[in-house]
């Protein structure tokens, strides 16, 4: 996903609603000419489909909106804007500050959309085995405890899903574990994995991931996968340097323009200024291995960055810097998310017919997921679905130009992963409970006892 990149000042003239030359009325905001100018440059050369929207909004006299956005949610906001069909312009400053430009027309749903996305954002995902996700499971004070077991994930697979985790399944555990053959297997719970109210479905986010790790975005997505692989094993290991010490810094950077330098004392938190085509660190903060709170603040400033990798001289940081090249996510790839988005919704609610039984719901699901991805890729209505269904997925093939040939390989191996149950285990007893039920059975126990001394006779016995 391409940017505008503008100075500071032209930044703030656009996006600081509170200045003299950035008039507002009834909510919209009219920009300075200056800026509008080289936005309309910046557009009518690109062909995104956000752009030329843009582009033609502007020609025909339409207002815009803008927002600033957080580095961390840039990318879930790109998703919301494409999955609601929003056309926008992302602007970045040489600072690394994030905002969107957006039709005004647009204005009220996408705040709408913000405050839903908000929402599913702050949920919470354990990610634990898969033991251990049955005990939660067990502990818990549910009438269903079946879980589904998903078998033969790859490695990119698995990290995809640990992404979508917290959406799909907020305040909820899965569990992952890796087989001897190098494949993994995930556990959830089978009645959440159908979607909670306000959140996904893990079974589309399990969709998602196929399609995305087998399909033409495959190389882009075992790439993060490989340094997001590489992050988590550098942050467990309290970031060593090349040669396993702490002798030498190591710095934490990623999409934006923050960064996070592990020093032999502690840690800095700063940001990636370019000034006159030079590119120079600004410490924001600086933290004492020995400070109070450590850790939670570390957490914090990691949580800042998205797409995290380790470099580990400041040559290689300020190259990185000067040469970022686009790291949001491509056309294709947020094309194929909106195609099994848009899938699952047709196909949602045709697996109800199996009732509580999760692993038929769940089969049936991902066989229907198949068969109508294979019509909308041939241009065919599989039975059961109508013409318009399938022109709705047409439109989103056509628009981000996706070769659905090649992702016939993922829906073939959608089909090919195996879904099984099992129970989280019997009800938690609580002590109080384990005395009950010892006290009764000691006393009917003493109740069918015969008085001391007392003979039985034969038909006694």
């Amino acid at each position: 996903m391409a940017y505008l990149k503008v100075a500071n000042s032209t930044f703030e003239r656009a996006f600081d609603t509170g200045r003299e030359d950035a008039r507002r009325d009834g909510g919209r905001t009219w920009m300075p000419d200056s800026f509008m100018a080289m936005l309309s440059d910046y557009l009518c050369g690109r062909k995104e489909w956000p752009a030329q929207a843009m582009y033609s909004w502007i020609r025909r006299g339409g207002k815009l909106c803008a927002f600033t956005c957080r580095e961390d949610l840039v990318q879930p906001v790109i998703d919301m804007l494409m999955e609601k069909g929003c056309p926008f312009v992302l602007v970045k400053e040489t600072t690394g500050n994030t905002g969107f430009l957006i039709r005004d027309a647009d204005s009220g749903r996408v705040k709408a959309a913000a405050d839903d996305m908000l929402k599913a954002g702050s949920g919470y995902c354990e990610i634990t085995t898969g033991e251990m996700a049955g005990i939660i499971y067990r502990r818990a004070k549910v009438k269903d405890r079946s879980m589904l077991v998903f078998e033969g994930l790859s490695e990119e697979e698995v990290y995809y899903l640990q992404e979508e985790a917290g959406p799909a399944l907020p305040g909820m555990a899965v569990g992952v574990d890796r087989m001897p053959d190098g494949t993994y297997t995930m556990t959830c719970h089978g009645e959440s994995a159908f979607g909670i109210k306000g959140s996904g479905s893990f079974g589309t986010a399990l969709m998602e991931a196929v399609m995305l790790s087998g399909g033409e975005c495959a190389d882009a997505v075992r790439e993060r996968g490989k340094l997001r692989r590489e992050y988590l094993k550098a942050r467990a290991s309290g970031f060593p340097d090349r040669d396993g010490a702490a002798d030498r810094p190591v710095w934490i950077v990623g999409r934006g323009d923050c960064y996070v330098k592990r020093t032999r004392d502690g840690f800095e938190a700063g940001y990636a200024e370019e000034l006159c085509g030079e590119v120079f660190l600004v410490i924001d903060a600086e933290t004492g291995l020995k400070e109070e709170g450590y850790d939670k603040r570390l957490g914090s400033a990691l949580s800042r960055i998205t797409g995290h990798r380790c470099l580990y001289e400041e040559d290689e940081v300020l190259e990185y810097f000067r040469n970022k090249k686009d790291q949001y996510r491509g056309m294709k790839e947020t094309g194929l998310r909106m195609l099994v988005r848009s899938a699952s919704g047709i196909v949602s609610g045709k697996e109800e017919r199996a009732g509580r039984n999760w692993v038929k719901r769940m089969t049936r699901y991902r066989d229907e997921m198949c068969r109508l991805l294979e019509g909308a890729g041939r241009g065919a209505v599989p039975p059961g679905y109508g013409k318009n269904d399938i022109l709705r997925l047409r439109k989103i093939i056509r628009v981000f130009g996706l070769d659905m040939e090649r992702s016939q390989p993922a829906i073939d191996r959608m089909r090919g992963i195996a879904v099984l149950e099992r129970d989280a285990g019997p009800r938690r007893i609580d002590i109080e409970e384990k005395l009950a039920a010892l006290h009764e059975r000691h006393t009917a126990a003493d109740r069918s006892e015969p008085e001391r001394g007392r003979y039985r006779t034969g038909t006694e016995r």
